[in-house]
């Protein structure tokens, strides 16, 4: 944009244009006008050979020295200042500086400067800024090892030093009585000054004046008034974002001018913090595609209309469903890639049936070990049950057999049976009559019945690798 290139020449920012293979007269001109507007260099190449040597001749122009060397130039004095009081322009020759850009601040006060360079910029010797309550002072030469030889002979060179440290350092005189303050509050800037004497006493009854200097270089006067015992204030409006230089006069008689200086970072409007309330309408006012324009809820903010703006429904029903778009052909095509790739392997690829086989068999024989583990523990788990029942069965029959036998009298068991000889030895028992087998136990049957199913799953695991 035209204003954002008029704004770096304004702020002193140089650019330098390339056109390479610009599109006819018209790209031509728009870098043309931006390196004229600027102070920078047009540059349009035909050759890409000439490329390297225009940045090469830019960077040595952007790292030049700072360093300029003096062929015994004495400095000139251009403006009066305290730090030169009582001193004639005679000022001893110099044979170098450090090249300095001065601030564009109208606190900034060049106090000597050098003719070579001629240009103003560059050719401050000895320039002061005063910046709120701080004071800074630049010397862009030596004091008298290389460059200034000559000054270290020369009648004021203690006076100009030592007038130089005493007005950067705190004020010990008669400024020490007076205490300045500025703030910045709502657009404004407000001067605060403390009168004390030399008895640190409270001076009143003062005709302070003020006056300042503005971003813009105009100057404009304002008043300032008695608060307090020894307190005095005054107050302008901050219109612009910048530094404004303040001058506080009328402490007296032969009495210097007290300078200050107040910055403005930003302008006060960025401070507003209401509601935007045109934005908010001419957003509503936009039309949707296939819908109706909106409307601003709740222009009138007074405690009258707040029920009904917790009333209000804020979503709107009449709005077209919103459809996006995907394309799919991406994934047909990667399936069809998918299916063409399949359709070679099915028809170039032939795979013999013992190769399947050897394949799928160690599969097979995982999953089918896998069932038969699980049929295994099914069984165990019926026996365990059956082993309770059994249990139980027994326990009710033991309960239920038990009796108490009946009390015989003796003396009728003498006259019925009459009386019994011992044996000699003991009958023996027929030689062909079987022994009565104990009975076998849940334990030794589920002992048996884990064998069983052991030898099975083995038998069956010969039987497949024979296979």
């Amino acid at each position: 944009p035209r204003a954002l290139v008029q704004r770096f020449a304004q702020d002193g920012i140089k650019i330098t244009t390339v056109a390479i293979g610009a599109h006819g007269v018209t790209g031509t001109k728009t870098l043309k006008d931006i390196a004229q507007m600027t102070g920078g260099n047009y540059y349009r190449v035909r050759n890409a050979k000439a490329l390297p040597r225009i940045y090469q001749r830019e960077a040595r122009r952007v790292t030049r020295p700072v360093v300029k060397d003096l062929a015994n130039i004495p400095p000139r004095l251009v403006l009066s200042h305290p730090i030169v009081s009582g001193i004639r322009d005679d000022f001893p020759p110099l044979q170098g500086m450090v090249l300095t850009t001065v601030k564009e601040n109208p606190l900034v006060e060049v106090i000597l400067r050098s003719p070579d360079p001629s240009d103003n910029r560059n050719n401050a010797i000895l320039a002061a800024w005063t910046y709120n309550n701080g004071r800074a002072v630049a010397f862009t030469t030596d004091a008298g090892y290389r460059w200034a030889n000559a000054w270290t002979s020369w009648p004021h060179y203690d006076q100009l030093f030592s007038q130089m440290v005493r007005w950067a350092m705190r004020p010990a005189e008669d400024d020490e009585a007076f205490d300045v303050a500025t703030t910045v509050r709502d657009g404004k800037v407000r001067v605060t000054i403390t009168a004390l004497d030399t008895e640190n006493q409270y001076t009143n009854f003062l005709g302070l004046t003020g006056a300042a200097i503005g971003p813009d270089q105009k100057p404009f006067s304002f008043p300032i008034r008695q608060v307090a015992p020894g307190r005095y204030e005054g107050e302008f409006t901050a219109r612009d974002a910048g530094s404004y230089h303040i001058t506080i006069g009328g402490r007296g008689p032969g009495k210097p001018p007290l300078i200050v200086g107040a910055n403005v970072p930003y302008s006060s409007e960025y401070k507003d913090r209401t509601s935007n309330v045109e934005l908010l309408k001419e957003l509503a006012a936009l039309r949707p595609h296939g819908g109706q324009a909106g409307k601003v809820i709740g222009d009138d903010l007074t405690p009258a209309k707040l029920e009904s703006l917790v009333k209000a429904n804020p979503f709107r029903r009449d709005l077209p469903r919103a459809v996006t778009m995907h394309d799919a052909w991406p994934w047909f095509l990667f399936a069809a890639g998918l299916l063409f790739f399949a359709d070679v392997a099915v028809r170039r690829i032939a795979i013999r049936r013992e190769t399947w086989q050897r394949w799928i068999e160690p599969i097979r024989k995982r999953l089918r070990r896998r069932t038969e583990a699980v049929e295994v523990e099914a069984k165990l788990q019926r026996l365990q049950k059956r082993k309770e029942q059994l249990a139980d069965d027994l326990s009710r029959k033991k309960a239920a057999t038990r009796f108490e036998p009946d009390t015989i009298p003796t003396e009728e068991l003498d006259e019925v049976a009459p009386p019994v000889t011992p044996a000699a030895s003991k009958q023996k028992p027929a030689s062909g009559a079987p022994f009565d087998e104990p009975e076998e136990s849940y334990t030794d049957r589920l002992r048996r019945a884990k064998e069983q199913a052991r030898r099975k799953l083995k038998r069956n695991d010969a039987e497949e690798d024979a296979d």
